[in-house]
């Protein structure tokens, strides 16, 4: 067996993941399936050259200018297609597991919860008086729960919808997230913004 054999393994995992990362990123700034296959056909050119299509300048790398539109979209923490952002949502729970043990049960047979419902009222309207849509639909506010909570809970106030996500399995982290704090405010959708925002660049390696 020479070197090259010998490296595989790694250099498949290697490669997986960076694909991983390239696909999240994709989702992140909604690029067009015309731009996605001109990408992904470029690569396949690439690797029949024997070059790795994941290396900085080549066919699936991110430019400067799109890691700076990836920054931008974390901080702002908004996706407006639904599939995309529930792919998002999805892959950020992955990436609350161990990295030695990523556990995949919550990404499954679940939906994406806002803590904030989108149907707002009562003490929802005090906490966030302005631009509740914007709030509603960030990053900050969503979790992953059993579908049958999500219906069950869905235009709750915080109070009962904190219990519900605090009896949940310990291995829906993003929920038990939301659990820990104490008041859902515009500051507590923000704070939470800004730590998932710090999540995610590290799992794109940005």
């Amino acid at each position: 067996m020479d070197d090259r054999d010998r490296r595989a393994p790694g250099r498949l995992q290697e490669s997986i993941a960076g694909l991983t990362r390239w696909a999240f990123a994709i989702n992140l700034l909604g690029t067009s399936d015309a731009d996605i296959v001109r990408a992904v056909l470029n690569a396949l050119d690439q690797i029949d050259q024997r070059i790795d299509p994941l290396k900085r300048g080549r066919a699936l790398s991110l430019s400067v200018n799109w890691q700076e539109r990836v920054r931008q979209r974390l901080k702002d923490g908004q996706i407006t297609d639904e599939a995309r952002r529930g792919a998002h949502v999805r892959w950020l729970e992955t990436l609350l597991s161990p990295e030695s043990a990523v556990d995949f049960r919550p990404t499954n047979d679940t939906s994406v919860e806002h803590v904030l419902p989108r149907s707002a009222t009562g003490q929802w309207r005090t906490d966030f008086p302005e631009a509740i849509n914007v709030w509603t639909e960030m990053f900050g506010n969503l979790c992953l729960v059993p579908k049958e909570v999500n219906s069950r809970v869905g235009n709750d106030q915080f109070a009962a919808k904190k219990e519900a996500l605090a009896a949940l399995e310990p291995y829906f982290r993003s929920a038990h997230d939301v659990a820990k704090t104490k008041a859902w405010t515009m500051a507590a959708v923000r704070d939470r913004n800004d730590r998932l925002e710090r999540v995610a660049l590290r799992g794109l390696g940005l």
